[in-house]
């Protein structure tokens, strides 16, 4: 049986055995064992209830609602008192056999949450409304105190409504979405369909050879196998898939496919062209939205005359004539609330409750599209929602007539009043913090909200920021960032990182993240602190290098001390300056009392210490190095001042003159080495260390 009115209550779908019949688990239930009892009942979903299982053992575990009780056409009562808390459906179900995730874990922790509930007292139209706004395809329905009495689903609205509310004249071809059909052959495996049916977000596969129509395989033919523990990967297609199946075709009417999905008790229909080749598939979704769609003319068309219902409603509704003589709008009907509301308004004007403003603005916006919202509305000490819906008159009395209900939001207005003075004292409070926080959709991954600290650092004003997508502003891979976005969304989970920032200039900036799932605009959305640590690697990199440092000063102490001779001691020190990247390294060992040079000691590149010219060619030409303390080392000002001399560029810095400025010498130091006292007069040698690098030798080094 159907009804030809979508403002009837949601009770009246419960005349459907299957609306009351639904399936329900504690929220300690193993998921493998939800998956089992979703198969063997033939359902596509299970309620999650805010009980463990010893709660449902006493009232019969794991019950279907077979014994509600109807105690008149719009009541019911529940048998169990506990809330629905999460739904677990086919979805769930082969997804979590794709990620190969625990099945021994509770249900709850799987189940999709929170669970989209409606009253008993709601209008199918609603029901309807809700399905779409929030894409999903069933609603909790629920007494006074939240216990569910009801599942309503997309077939059960589809078997409810009247079937006069799909256009006549509109066929399939006007709903079917022209996505990419998917499809696979036969001989494929249960496995290969599972991914594709979980990477696709799809409920449903048709199977093809060649262009011929095999059959189908739905989400609910896969939940049934895995409850068997069946192994996909050595299945194929063929074995398992269902045929026939049934078709319609592109000038198919709608209503028609309708009634068909509702006669044979099915989900969708596979549309196939003049060779019955497959080319798209029409969902009982797709039908829904078409009701949708077409909601306020069926209104109009069956309740022109049946003013009484509008009568009974809680909410104050007025009818407006929209005549050639008053363009402001005669109110030419009111419910019995509206009376009790505004009092007697019959033969005003609209302008009389409405400001003149106001009502233009409706008027206009009704003229083009039909149907507006709009708030607030501000009448007396209230404050309203309206919605008008704009009815073309085929009479010459009026253009059309327009009918408004109003709902009262005062209460709920003044408290977003509050809400948004405290959102602007914690706005202030984020402005305050040196760290930037930053909020983003994790379904588009648009900005939605930064702070003061997120704008400077970055370099963006707010209107460059805000609607940019959080990947232009991280250089981190985005399958690394989407993969932690699913772990925070989905596993409620908090991430800890570090990453790197673009600014506006295209500077990097590295920093660490901590990532959380935030409630944002009555969307859940991931909330990003991140803190600026640019300073504290160049720290840790000092640190690093001074860790480095000193563990080479250990080795050299270790491996000095080992040294028998003196020899062997300048060995080492050799060494390790080799170590430290030093090009040239010259040893004087001096007499400081007879100011001569005992010996030396030499390590050298060729491109740097060549013999002078004169010992070949009697010429002093194109001399690089000399050994600066070949007589009278007295005369170094090293020795004289006793303290080292380091030269970080040789051709801008003043230094020793025995550096020629064309040598490929370009940064030196030259350290004196004392023992037995700290006079001038004791200094027993003279290091040289030079250096093919610029800057080499600096005051730090020294």
């Amino acid at each position: 049986m159907s009804y030809t009115n979508t403002y009837l209550p949601v009770s009246l779908a419960f005349r459907d055995n299957d609306t009351l019949d639904f399936l329900a688990v504690s929220a300690d239930t193993p998921t493998k064992e939800a998956i089992r009892l979703m198969a063997s009942n033939n359902k596509d979903y299970v309620l999650v209830l805010d009980c463990n299982r010893n709660d449902l053992q006493a009232s019969n575990d794991y019950q279907t609602y077979h014994d509600l009780q109807v105690y008149d056409s719009f009541s019911v009562r529940p048998k169990y008192k506990y809330k629905a808390i999460g739904i677990f459906s086919e979805s769930d179900a082969i997804r979590l056999k794709y990620e190969n995730k625990d099945l021994n874990k509770d249900v709850y922790f799987y189940a999709s949450k929170p669970v989209v509930n409606i009253k008993t007292s709601y209008s199918l139209f609603e029901a309807i409304s809700l399905m779409i706004e929030n894409n999903i395809s069933k609603l909790v329905v629920v007494d006074e105190h939240d216990h569910p009495v009801g599942v309503l689903t997309q077939r059960i609205i589809i078997a409810t409504i009247d079937q006069e509310m799909l256009k006549k004249s509109k066929n399939v071809k006007d709903v079917l979405k022209q996505n990419h059909l998917i499809s696979l052959s036969p001989n494929q495996t249960l496995a290969e369909a599972l991914r594709i049916l979980v990477e696709h977000k799809i409920r449903a596969l048709i199977v093809i050879e060649g262009n011929k129509l095999m059959g189908i395989l739905t989400q609910k033919d896969i939940t049934k196998l895995i409850s068997r523990d069946l192994n996909l990967e050595n299945a194929l297609i063929k074995d398992y898939m269902k045929y026939p199946v049934f078709t319609c075709k592109l000038d198919t009417p709608l209503i028609e496919a309708s009634k068909l999905m509702a006669q044979h008790n099915i989900r969708r229909l596979v549309v196939v062209d003049d060779n019955e080749s497959p080319i798209g598939i029409i969902t009982q979704g797709d039908v829904i939205r078409n009701i949708e769609e077409k909601y306020e003319t069926y209104v109009e068309r069956n309740l022109r005359s049946a003013r009484m219902m509008l009568d009974i409603m809680q909410d104050p509704v007025l009818e407006v004539a929209d005549t050639n003589a008053h363009t402001q709008g005669i109110v030419i009907w009111q419910n019995e609330s509206s009376k009790k509301v505004f009092g007697g308004v019959l033969g005003k004007k609209i302008t009389d409750i409405l400001d003149t403003y106001t009502w233009d603005s409706v008027h206009k916006e009704l003229i083009k599209t039909k149907s507006v919202n709009y708030e607030p509305i501000f009448v007396g000490d209230n404050i309203y929602h309206i919605s008008c819906v704009y009815v073309q008159d085929d009479t010459a009395i009026a253009n059309g007539r327009i009918k408004i209900l109003f709902r009262d939001i005062t209460d709920l207005y003044k408290s977003e009043l509050e809400l948004k003075k405290i959102n602007k004292q914690y706005q202030n409070i984020l402005n305050a913090m040196e760290d930037m926080v930053i909020i983003y959709d994790p379904e588009d991954y648009k900005i939605k909200f930064a702070n003061r600290a997120a704008f400077e650092k970055l370099g963006y004003s707010e209107e460059e920021l805000l609607g940019k997508s959080f990947f232009d502003i991280v250089l981190n891979s985005q399958n690394v960032i989407k993969h932690f976005i699913d772990r925070i969304i989905k596993e409620n989970k908090k991430v800890i990182g570090r990453r790197v920032y673009i600014k506006s200039n295209g500077e990097l900036l590295p920093i660490h993240v901590s990532a959380t799932q935030v409630y944002f605009d009555n969307e859940n959305h991931i909330l990003v602190v991140a803190r600026d640590i640019s300073k504290e690697l160049i720290i840790e990199e000092k640190l690093k290098n001074t860790n480095k440092d000193l563990n080479m000063f250990y080795s050299f102490i270790t491996d000095l001390s080992k040294a028998h001779k003196e020899d062997e001691a300048y060995d080492i020190l050799v060494h390790y300056f080799k170590r430290l990247g030093i090009d040239y390294i010259h040893i004087y060992r001096l007499n400081p009392s007879l100011n001569k040079i005992v010996s030396s000691y030499l390590l050298k590149v060729k491109n740097i210490y060549e013999p002078a010219m004169s010992d070949i060619h009697g010429s002093d030409e194109h001399v690089w190095v000399r050994d600066c303390l070949d007589e009278n080392p007295s005369l170094c000002k090293v020795i004289k001042s006793g303290t080292p001399l380091a030269v970080a560029n040789v051709s801008t810095d003043y230094g020793c003159p025995k550096i020629n400025v064309g040598a490929p010498v370009k940064s030196y130091m030259c350290i004196p080495i004392f023992v037995g006292g700290v006079y001038i007069t004791n200094a027993t040698a003279i290091i040289s260390l030079m250096s093919l690098k610029e800057n080499f030798f600096d005051e730090d080094t020294k």
